[in-house]
């Protein structure tokens, strides 16, 4: 059964995801649909048991996976029907593949299967250990799993004084519960709780991201060497390999959705497709549903898809303002709203957010530390060393919308890191180097994206993807 819940995540994932790159095609978008098929569908139906409410699994579950079985059914008959009225068209012929485009491949292919077998045992065969992430997510799961129900989280001492059976009690009350309620959902679909079973979507979701990224730039042209062994790198770094068999944290399930975001939203910048759009604003609504850090990532979606839709003349109109603006309301004082957390209040000195209290800023000295993270120890490879070199390599490729984009909300989150990690009390994750790692993660994949496409000439279309040229003059 457990093996039937997972097809149907992926089928529907794989359905949302053809909706949203509907009209599409060309070489890779099948294998940018799959995927997204896995890390969607997950998203989805945990946010449809979130949204189920409180009560018996035996109720919820049954009727949210139908659910996805009529959407898929339905997505099915309508493509069936589309079929039987269009004409058919023909394909493109195959592409040449040349020795150093199989070469990589062979590369590439290498470096998975080999990362692939040490994530399989890694996955299969850790117990699932009493870190933070089990606390403050999967305990949760296990907790409604024996007792038949989803029930409220609350705080030990609202727990406490609650009636017996009435709710259960975590670390991190306040986080998000869609992901825990899938692993919930996935262990009834068991029949029992097994660590094995609730730790697959970790693996899946690390096969999902290298098959996204591969996808994404096959798609934008990319030969299929190249795109492979973009993907092989990513999956290889380090922390994104250790968060394979992490089973409880969320680090890489936003790290995806963020790529994948960007995905549809560069798709939208490049053919101006209003389902890509759509695409990029569920995905970004869904972010702040894995950690709360993802309304952030969220907002700063919008601000850098919003910075790559103006012009030229609009982008230095829009700079010179908020050289002007920001300052001005920092100092004075502002109110932002932000989903999944409610309004934050900034100032030059200090942050109020709900839930988390005030944060007083001023500067730690933790620079050394950070740098030696990024820079000198062996968890992240050469990937920070090759940013600036590739950046000035490529400063032509920036003028493209989608990359610009790209580059303008890595650049935004890095002083989001900035400010979190040199100004606040979590200046102490930046010297214990634990959390410091795991919120660069978030950004790393759409790094990966950003710098292959930048060392990577513009692809040329052939066959029926082939656009007319425009004519002179």
């Amino acid at each position: 059964m457990i093996a039937l819940a997972l097809l149907l995540t992926a089928a529907l994932g794989w359905t949302v995801a053809g909706w949203i790159l509907s009209g599409r095609c060309g070489p890779g978008v099948r294998l940018l649909r799959l995927g997204a098929a896995f890390p969607l569908g997950a998203m989805l139906l945990g946010n449809l048991l979130w949204l189920a409410g409180h009560g018996s699994l035996d109720v919820r579950v049954p009727a949210v996976f139908l659910l996805a079985v009529l959407v898929v059914l339905a997505a099915a008959a309508l493509r069936w029907a589309r079929r039987r009225v269009r004409e058919p068209r023909a394909g493109p012929g195959r592409a040449a593949v040349d020795r150093e485009e199989r070469r990589m491949q062979a590369l590439a292919l290498g470096l998975l299967g080999a990362a692939a077998a040490g994530v399989l045992i890694h996955a299969t065969s850790l117990p699932i250990l009493g870190w933070d992430a089990w606390n403050a997510w999967l305990a949760r799961a296990k907790a409604w799993h024996h007792a038949g129900a989803f029930l409220p989280v609350l705080p030990v001492e609202a727990w406490l004084a609650s009636a017996p059976g009435s709710a259960v009690s975590a670390v991190a009350s306040h986080y998000p519960e869609a992901l825990s309620r899938f692993v919930a959902a996935l262990a009834w679909w068991h029949g029992a709780w097994s660590d094995t079973v609730v730790a697959l979507p970790w693996p899946l979701l690390w096969v999902s991201l290298g098959l996204l990224l591969a996808g994404a730039l096959r798609a934008d042209g990319l030969g299929p060497g190249r795109a492979l062994l973009a993907a092989a790198l990513l999956l290889t770094l380090p922390p994104v390999l250790a968060h394979a068999s992490l089973a409880g944290y969320m680090d890489l399930w936003l790290a995806t959705c963020i790529l994948l975001a960007w995905v549809f939203a560069a798709d939208h910048l490049r053919r101006r497709r209003p389902a890509a759009l759509a695409g990029a604003v569920l995905v970004a609504a869904l972010l702040p549903t894995i950690k709360l850090e993802g309304a952030i990532y969220a907002a700063l979606l919008a601000l850098a898809l919003g910075f790559a839709l103006l012009g030229a003349r609009g982008r230095r109109w829009v700079l010179g303002v908020a050289a002007v603006v920001v300052p001005v309301a920092l100092w004075l004082g502002v109110r932002v709203p932000l989903p999944g957390m409610g309004w934050v209040a900034l100032r030059h000195d200090r942050v109020e957010v709900p839930h988390l209290g005030v944060l007083d800023l001023h500067w730690r000295g933790v620079g050394g530390s950070i740098a030696e993270a990024l820079f000198y120890l062996p968890n992240w490879s050469l990937l920070w060393f090759l940013i600036v070199p590739v950046l000035v390599v490529g400063r032509q490729e920036l003028r493209r919308d989608e990359l610009l984009g790209a580059a303008a909300f890595l650049l935004l989150v890095a002083g989001f890191h900035f400010v979190l990690f040199g100004f606040t009390d979590a200046a102490a994750w930046a010297e214990n180097l634990t959390s410091l790692n795991r919120l660069v993660l978030h950004g790393v994949p759409l790094w990966c994206w950003l710098l292959a496409r930048l060392l990577s000439p513009e692809p040329t279309p052939y066959g029926r993807f082939a656009r007319w040229p425009r004519p002179p003059g």
